[in-house]
This record gives C-alpha cells, sequence and structure tokens, in this order.
C-alpha cells in the first residue's frame, strides 16, 4: 500500500477543513432576540429571503441601504473558502499554501471587520455604548462566528504543524547560491564500508562547485518542489519532481528521470522516462539543458 506524503496529507486534511469551513459559512446560523421572541435563521436565509435581511437590518437598527454590505460580507468569505479548495489539488505544495493562507486570513478578517462593523453602526443607531452593541452582535453570531474563525486559523496553521511533525529535510536556497551538502533519503545500513562513497559535483548552475556526497545504495530526488526533493533547483527547465539519483557503489548510478524536459547522460543521449538506466561514474548528467550539469563521481 502507497504511504501518504506530507503534501498529499496536507492537501487532504486542508481540503476537510475547507468543507467544513464553507458549510459553517453558509448554513451557519444566526439568532435573533426581537420584542416579539427570538428565532433563528441560516445566512443562506439573510441571502434569499427579503423578509429576513430586513430582520436582521432592523434588528441591529441599519438602513436599507446596508443590505449590500452585509451580502458582501457574508459571500466574499464564502467565495474565497471555494474557490481556494477549487485550487488546492491544482496547484504545487508550496503555492497551495500561500493561495490557502492568503484566503483565510482575508476571510477571518472580513468576518472581524463585519463584527465590529455592525457593532459601532449598531451602538450609534441606538445611542448604546460599545460594549452593549458588541455583546448584542457576538450574542446573534453565537458560536458559529467562531467556529468559522477557528477553522479559518487551523487553515492558516496547520501546515506549520505538520512541518514539525514531518522530520523532513527542506532545501531553500532560491537566490542561486550553493548550499552545503543536501543529505539524501532512503539511506539503508550496509555493510559495504570498504567502498568509498560516490556523489554529484556541480559543473554549472545552482550547484556550480558544490560536492554532495552519497554513500552506497543511498538515493536524491532532483526538482523544483522543496517537499519532495532533497536536492532544490529552482530552473525553468527543471521539473517539480526532476530525477532519482542512486548510488550502487562498483556498478555505479542507476537514474530514473520523471521530467517533462529530459534527463540527459552526456550532455546529448536523452534518458527514456521512468525507466531507471544504470550508469557508470564520471558520466556527466543535465537536466532540461545544459544550464544545471553535474558530473558523478
Amino acid at each position: 500500500m502507497k504511504s501518504l506524503k506530507k503534501p498529499e496529507i496536507t492537501k487532504i486534511i486542508m481540503s476537510i477543513l475547507y468543507g467544513l469551513t464553507i458549510i459553517a459559512l453558509f448554513m451557519k446560523v444566526l439568532y435573533f432576540f426581537p420584542i416579539e421572541g427570538p428565532y433563528a435563521v441560516s445566512t443562506v436565509n439573510i441571502l434569499i429571503n427579503k423578509q429576513h435581511m430586513t430582520d436582521f437590518l432592523g434588528y441591529f437598527l441599519l438602513q436599507t441601504s446596508d443590505a449590500m454590505i452585509v451580502r458582501f460580507m457574508i459571500l466574499i468569505p464564502f467565495l474565497l473558502s471555494v474557490g481556494a479548495l477549487a485550487c488546492i489539488w491544482r496547484m504545487e505544495h508550496r503555492i497551495t499554501i500561500y493561495v490557502t493562507r492568503v484566503a483565510s486570513s482575508i476571510s477571518a478578517l472580513i468576518y472581524i471587520v463585519a463584527l465590529l462593523y455592525l457593532t459601532a453602526l449598531s451602538s450609534k443607531a441606538a445611542e448604546d455604548g460599545i460594549l452593549e452593541s458588541f455583546e448584542k452582535a457576538t450574542k446573534t453570531f453565537e458560536i458559529g462566528f467562531w467556529l468559522v474563525i477557528i477553522s479559518h486559523v487551523l487553515i492558516i496553521v496547520f501546515p506549520l504543524i505538520l512541518d514539525r511533525m514531518f522530520d523532513s529535510v527542506r532545501d531553500t536556497n532560491l537566490d542561486g547560491s550553493s548550499p552545503a551538502m543536501t543529505p539524501g533519503v532512503n539511506k539503508p545500513k550496509t555493510e559495504e564500508t570498504h567502498i568509498k562513497p560516490g556523489g554529484l559535483i556541480g559543473i554549472c548552475g545552482t550547484y556550480n562547485g558544490s560536492k554532495i556526497e552519497l554513500a552506497v545504495n543511498e538515493q536524491i530526488m532532483i526538482g523544483r518542489d522543496s517537499a519532495e526533493c532533497n536536492l532544490v533547483i529552482v530552473a525553468p527547465k527543471v521539473s517539480r519532481k526532476h530525477c532519482l539519483i542512486q548510488y550502487l557503489g562498483k556498478e555505479g548510478y542507476k537514474i530514473t528521470d520523471f521530467s517533462s524536459n529530459g534527463t540527459f547522460r552526456n550532455t546529448d543521449e536523452r534518458l527514456a522516462k521512468q525507466i531507471p538506466v544504470v550508469v557508470p561514474a564520471g558520466t556527466m548528467i543535465s537536466l532540461g539543458n545544459q544550464e544545471n550539469v553535474f558530473r558523478l563521481v
């Protein structure tokens, strides 16, 4: 059974959180306490039922012209959440995190502003104190308001929590500098200590002059996605997961290409995609073009 990786777990849990948030935004019950007796309506009813909108405005002593602002405060967080949910599975992991954080931050901010806005207008219209009007607004929103805020906060901070749970190596050198040796993955214990380590030497590109050592049977994934790869290269011709290189010891290296623009042996021979190929030490490996080249040593 294939184990889920961190980006997949992140997207699954964030999808669930956004699904619950959308339900809460659209079905959240608002409680009214007019003179004739309390009753509850959902945000859907306020949007589609003119009488409920009138009751909402009247309860907070607002004008009819404020109806558009109320609709804005209800619809925008909902549309942002739907848009973010639709994008989660269509974007790279890092971009997904940025987009969902921005969408959730804006939604939460709008909801907080809505609460303060209703408090201020109600206080002004009724000539009540700010505290009395704030209590009136929070009593109306009840627990539904705070559940929406909490769900947005969870969406924002969840990736940070997951990062701490996964002890993964992240290389974020996006400025083209040559970092220190990056550890590989899947490094099994071996008794072949008499075989000297292999590795890659950067000939040109992001890792020009750098040496990345590999022990026997150690493998390293190269590509743009820092959540998936051990050696991160941000370049136009480098794929999110470009290629996997494993050091076999005396047998040389096993290379598996996963890219769109190709992995080339000795600058001109393109390797077949997703078919492992064994090459000897000394082979030159190019990623997509001649901008990022390594020599296997």
